[in-house]
């Protein structure tokens, strides 16, 4: 499986960007730096447009290994993308998260919903 950097426009630097990677399955969106209440919005905005683009049944992977912090809205954000991919036939898979985001995952007992994996190799 062949991966290709995703055509979308940059976004803020510590949003997706360059960073997100296509592949046949899947769609890779690191997440960099802190999404709060200020940057939720365009977080929206950025999956808004990789799950515009990408085909029915595509996996959204977010790659959390540079998240700084992440806030109850912008967590709110990731689950509405994850409640739209699963209701398109794809699943959501957090890929290296950060501390802070795996304490509020199991906090919230979001497992099932945010499933993780290791950084990949």
């Amino acid at each position: 499986m062949t991966s290709r950097p995703t055509t979308l426009p940059p976004s803020i630097p510590f949003a997706r960007s360059p960073h997100g990677v296509v592949a046949a399955d899947s769609v890779v969106v690191r997440l960099i730096g802190e999404f709060d209440l200020a940057a939720a919005d365009r977080l929206r905005a950025d999956l808004r447009q990789v799950l515009d683009d990408a085909a029915p049944g595509v996996d959204l992977v977010l790659d959390a290994g540079d998240l700084a912090f992440l806030d109850l809205v912008a967590l709110r954000v990731v689950l509405d993308a994850q409640q739209e991919v699963a209701a398109r036939g794809g699943r959501v898979l957090v890929r290296s998260p950060a501390p802070c985001l795996r304490r509020m995952v199991d906090l919230l007992a979001l497992q099932d919903r945010l499933p993780t994996e290791p950084a990949a190799a």
